[in-house]
């Protein structure tokens, strides 16, 4: 069976209930400022899943690299690219670490094996100039513990990268990016009830149809939280936001 939902102009095939949360993150609540990317940049979509971000990034930035190692999500992504008739993402099926090698993961009930190497490794692979490299999205579940620290020759010369920060590092991690002149903004409730009103207004039939499709899939998280009043992200289990480099720097 076939998942697909029109959005922002976008035809988006979608695996599971998950994906609907990603969904909601990026274009209602655009929790990774979108706005930031600039078009004549580099973007790297860290964690890329089915796409959903890739997509959006395309219409920002010169060349989106959406790097995604679960082989049936990477399908997925794939399919997303083709449908939407975008030429400039490059699909790459692995995962960071620090050494070339096969890993073993699990995401989504699902396990699997996928090829891994470091990041500067990845992306020379495709072609990549670093000096065009501007914006760097994360999420990779826990993993940017072990990958910031091993790309950090990258990771300075950025200008912006966003993420969600998992399991208690956001404070370490915090530390480490001001020592190279970032400051964190971190989502919270307001940002994501202006942004889903602007939605709304702009997209009324394909939000209620998100909304019900949330509602019935019972992948409920951000709609519950707005509704409920919830600060996303409170404690240092998950902060998600964007590092922006300072302009002295």
């Amino acid at each position: 069976m076939v998942n697909i939902i029109g959005i922002s102009r976008f035809k988006i095939n979608y695996n599971d209930k998950h994906d609907l949360a990603g969904i909601v993150e990026n274009y209602f609540f655009d929790v990774y400022n979108i706005n930031n990317i600039k078009s004549i940049n580099y973007v790297v979509d860290l964690g890329s899943g089915i796409g959903d971000f890739a997509l959006l990034a395309s219409k920002k930035a010169e060349k989106v690299f959406a790097i995604e190692p679960n082989p049936k999500d990477y399908e997925t992504l794939k399919e997303n690219i083709k449908i939407n008739n975008i030429s400039n993402i490059i699909p790459i099926n692995m995962a960071v670490s620090d050494k070339r090698q096969t890993l073993e993961l699990r995401f989504k009930n699902d396990v699997f094996q996928t090829e891994a190497a470091p990041l500067k490794c990845i992306l020379n692979q495709y072609g990549m100039g670093f000096k065009k490299l501007d914006f760097i999205k994360m999420d990779i579940e826990g993993y940017e513990r072990y990958v910031i620290p091993d790309n950090m020759d990258i990771i300075k010369s950025l200008n912006y990268m966003a993420m969600e920060i998992h399991d208690n590092y956001f404070p370490e991690l915090n530390s480490i990016m001001q020592k190279y002149g970032f400051t964190f903004y971190r989502v919270n409730r307001n940002k994501y009830i202006k942004n889903s009103i602007k939605r709304l207004i702009l997209n009324p039939k394909s939000s209620l149809k998100v909304y019900k499709l949330m509602k019935k899939s019972g992948e409920y998280p951000g709609f519950s939280k707005i509704l409920n009043g919830i600060e996303i992200a409170k404690s240092n289990e998950l902060v998600i936001g964007v590092f922006k480099r300072n302009k002295l720097f």
